[in-house]
């Protein structure tokens, strides 16, 4: 509150000295007790003053309570805002190093999609290679299951042989004692040979000087094989000779051969099973199978489908 001391002075001053006149109807009275009444006035003014100045100093010192609050409140702003600041500035170096991770990462992507057709080529490859081997290796299953199938039948052949050997070292023998027997039927057939050659030459005739037949061990010509037979089987015919045949047909028409087999073989001077397996070495260097079981007891043909090729070789008798 701001009092304006002059006036307030003529305003006491005035008043008191008029209310003093009426009252004392004395100017000098009057004027004392203005006096009076001013210095009342004044002093009353200054303990008022007094009091407003301890109020202001008062609210001063609220005001710079207040001042220094706001002005750490400014600081605390200050604080937030150069941390807002600095966290704005990593929030954009972050956003920029997301953006240059991004990029690469985007390069990266387009990379590995590259990669993953060529990945994708690479496998459509591996798959036909794979048919591939797997084609190969079923034709070289089928080739290794026909080797063992003939590694058998070479393991039974050589079995056979090995009983048959046995069987001829029996044999041997035997015919050694009877060379001996057979020497001297041979001194006593040249002694009659040569009394048929004088009987032979005193009935000689035109009808003597005819050919003789082939021999019974005489291989089939060429031109003899049946032109459906197969290249394989007509090699293996045309080395076989007429009492293989022999062998080979009495075996495919007969339930139980073995007395034809040994009349054969007897009229040879060999043994049915000599025979059996001279025709297996020759089947096997030629159509590269047995066309004999081995071991079967009676012979037996090894293939149901051989019969038919047989009997085309035998139709050429």
């Amino acid at each position: 509150m701001v009092i304006n001391l002059s006036l307030f002075c003529q305003v006491v001053l005035g008043a008191s000295f008029l209310f003093s006149f009426v009252v004392n109807q004395n100017w000098q009275s009057a004027l004392g007790g203005s006096l009076v009444a001013l210095i009342s006035g004044f002093l009353g003014l200054m303990a008022v003053g007094r009091q407003q100045m301890t109020r202001q100093r008062k609210t001063i010192t609220v005001l710079e309570g207040n001042i220094f609050q706001l002005q750490e409140y400014e600081q605390q702003i200050q604080d937030s805002l150069d941390q807002a600041i600095h966290q704005h500035r990593q929030v954009e170096n972050h956003t920029r190093f997301l953006q240059t991770e991004l990029g690469k990462l985007q390069s990266s992507i387009s990379v590995q999609k590259n990669y993953k057709e060529q990945l994708n080529v690479e496998l459509l490859n591996l798959d036909q290679h794979n048919r591939r081997l797997e084609e190969d290796t079923h034709h070289w299953q089928t080739k290794i299951s026909q080797l063992e199938k003939q590694r058998l039948n070479l393991e039974m052949v050589v079995k056979s042989l090995s009983d048959r050997k046995k069987q001829v070292e029996l044999e041997r023998d035997g015919l050694e004692q009877d060379i001996d027997v057979i020497q001297e039927f041979k001194l006593q057939l040249e002694a009659q040979l040569t009394n048929l050659e004088d009987k032979i030459q005193e009935l000689e005739s035109p009808l003597g000087l005819i050919s003789p037949a082939l021999e019974l061990g005489t291989p089939l010509r060429n031109s003899q094989l049946h032109p459906q037979l197969p290249r394989e089987w007509q090699e293996f015919a045309s080395r076989l000779t007429a009492i293989e045949i022999e062998i080979l047909q009495a075996i495919a028409e007969q339930n139980n051969p073995n007395a034809l087999l040994k009349k054969i073989a007897q009229a040879e001077i060999t043994m049915p099973e000599l025979l059996i397996d001279g025709i297996n070495e020759l089947a096997l260097s030629t159509i590269n199978d047995l066309i004999i079981q081995p071991g079967s007891n009676p012979p037996i043909i090894a293939e149901i489908e051989y019969i038919q090729n047989l009997r085309l070789l035998f139709a050429l008798k």
